[in-house]
């Protein structure tokens, strides 16, 4: 929520920076944009609540199925034709994302389902959301101005927002406790954190109205890596910052989904 907070105050940004200028879209690419907008944030919520409970190095992999879902989206919605390539590479990746959520602490390596069904789950709404944004931002009546699709869709980020606020009472209960005991600090650290959110997800957004969805979302796959090189060295430098798993088994389980995903990823675009 106070993610949606600090992205509210971006849409009001961009709506005083270009006076009436988002209204210039018409009201089916903005529906569209808006749906995209709120789907998206449902599948922040979820990453973030694995996140919460998980290791960063091993949730951000989840991510690579995320041009998987978007191949398949095409394919039964948008008459788009998958090839064998495109099929191995899917297979490929969701093999690693199925490895990577195997619980290797635990004496029989069982699979955490919780992990797997939040991160599939989150990265189906994800690559929907990538869809929608490219499809509204390309519609007929929208009005082919890359900031005026981007304020819409906050306005549906902010709609969830006020969705969770006005429906969820645990959530608007600990929203009050937490802005009043910690306000400052949670905002400064949200502001902090959605600076780097945004100026990825902008960059990716604008690459998706020039390039298809799935080669973006590949070139993406290097994420995971930086993820895990930056978590071992937080936990190697800082461990009262971040903690890591960095027994044997965890970073060799890593360093293998990471690579296999990275592999699928390229296989996909040959």
């Amino acid at each position: 929520m106070f993610g949606i907070l600090i992205g509210t105050i971006i849409l009001a940004g961009i709506w005083i920076a270009r006076p009436f200028a988002p209204v210039s879209t018409g009201v089916p690419a903005a529906a569209i944009l808006i749906a995209s907008g709120f789907i998206f944030s449902c599948g922040i919520y979820l990453y973030s609540v694995a996140m919460s409970r998980e290791d960063a190095s091993s949730v951000v992999p989840f991510f690579q199925t995320i041009p998987v879902f978007a191949y398949f989206i095409e394919y039964f919605f948008l008459d788009v034709r998958l090839s064998t390539p495109q099929l191995v590479g899917s297979g490929i990746i969701l093999c690693a994302a199925l490895f990577m959520s195997l619980d290797m602490s635990h004496p029989r390596m069982r699979i955490n389902g919780t992990l797997l069904g939040l991160m599939l789950t989150s990265s189906l709404l994800i690559a929907l959301e990538h869809i929608l944004f490219k499809v509204g931002s390309l519609h007929p009546s929208a009005s082919g101005d890359y900031w005026n699709s981007t304020f819409w869709q906050y306005a549906g980020t902010l709609l969830l927002g006020v969705t969770f606020f006005l429906f969820v009472k645990k959530f608007r209960g600990e929203f009050f406790s937490i802005f009043k005991s910690n306000g400052a600090r949670i905002l400064g650290l949200s502001a902090g954190n959605e600076i780097f959110n945004e100026s990825g997800n902008r960059l990716a957004q604008f690459a998706i109205l020039s390039a298809p969805v799935t080669l973006v979302q590949v070139v993406n796959g290097f994420q995971p890596a930086f993820v895990f090189v930056i978590g071992i060295a937080l936990t190697a430098f800082f461990p009262n910052l971040i903690s890591e798993k960095i027994s044997r088994r965890h970073v060799v389980q890593k360093i293998l989904v990471i690579a296999v995903m990275i592999v699928g990823a390229v296989v996909m675009q040959k």
